[in-house]
């Protein structure tokens, strides 16, 4: 089973990654459950690789859908870990190696609600760790959160998946080879800073905004607007370096795009956005359906 933390201000440190490792033997557990407050846990290794087991930590309230507790869930920290997702995840097990998951609110009308009024998990970061999945899904996701952060980590083989977020930030980390997107952001979102990120070698676009078709339709404009994507440097993306679709009023600026496969900054259904100071270095060379475009709108 999982080791599961219900009680508030708990640390869990290990002497360091290489020596402290915890290990999922049961291929149908989590590893580390957080539904509590203020815990931290670093300088481990949670390793969900050699047994094929789920998610590697997970921060919830612990309810069952619908029954959401924002009391629960918040100011936690996973630090200065090495996390190893499960390995079959490429072939469609479909395993997050990290899930901050937010509070349990039911599907659509219930969590477009909670985002538009705020009530939301706050204040938990990953910082400093190395995450390592194969799927091209949400390696990383970090879900109904405010105020919070996903900072200096190193992403290897999957993305970073920000879903319906307020006010929080994905910023100093390399993803390398993800097998989908690099950072992917679901709206309606608020106020979302992405900054200074290195991604190399992403299957599919670099760094992807558009609507989260769980929760159509959309709300309103006011609630998908206002993000900064600034001092990112994007290599050899599958598809386009920077794309926006269906939000407004964002910045995209000091950027470096090298190689896209398709364009290096492709805007669709979006306005009022600042594009600025961004280098785009050898967008795809042929023209057919418009390829090769610095910036397409």
């Amino acid at each position: 089973s999982a080791i599961t933390i219900t009680n508030n201000n708990v640390r869990i440190v290990g002497e360091s990654k290489d020596d402290t490792i915890i290990q999922q033997t049961n291929s149908g557990a989590d590893l580390i459950q957080v539904y509590a407050n203020n815990v931290k846990i670093e300088n481990l290794t949670l390793d969900c690789e050699t047994h094929s087991a789920q998610a590697a930590y997970v921060v919830g309230d612990g309810q069952t859908s619908g029954s959401p507790d924002t009391s629960v869930g918040n100011f936690n920290t996973l630090d200065n870990c090495r996390v190893l997702g499960n390995p079959t995840a490429a072939l469609g097990s479909g395993v997050f190696a990290v899930f901050v998951a937010g509070a349990s609110y039911s599907v659509g009308a219930q969590t477009l609600t909670a985002f538009r009024n705020n009530d939301l998990q706050q204040g938990n970061k990953v910082t400093n760790c190395y995450i390592k999945s194969p799927w091209e899904g949400d390696g990383l996701s970090f879900s109904l959160q405010r105020l919070g952060s996903v900072s200096n980590n190193v992403v290897d083989g999957t993305r970073i998946a920000y879903y319906m977020n307020r006010n929080s930030k994905v910023t100093e980390n390399e993803i390398n080879n993800s097998a989908s997107t690099g950072i992917s952001v679901a709206t309606p979102h608020k106020s979302t800073l992405i900054a200074n990120n290195v991604i190399n070698g992403s299957t599919n676009t670099g760094i992807l905004v558009q609507p989260q078709v769980e929760h159509l339709p959309l709300i309103d404009d006011d609630y998908i607007n206002s993000m900064s994507i600034v001092g990112n440097t994007i290599r050899g993306a599958g598809n386009n370096g920077i794309e926006l679709n269906n939000t407004k009023n964002n910045t995209v600026s000091s950027n470096t795009i090298h190689a896209p496969d398709n364009h290096g900054i492709y805007l669709q259904q979006t306005s009022e956005n600042t594009i600025g100071l961004n280098t785009i270095l050898d967008p795809r060379a042929d023209t057919g359906n418009a390829r090769g475009s610095g910036i397409y709108m």
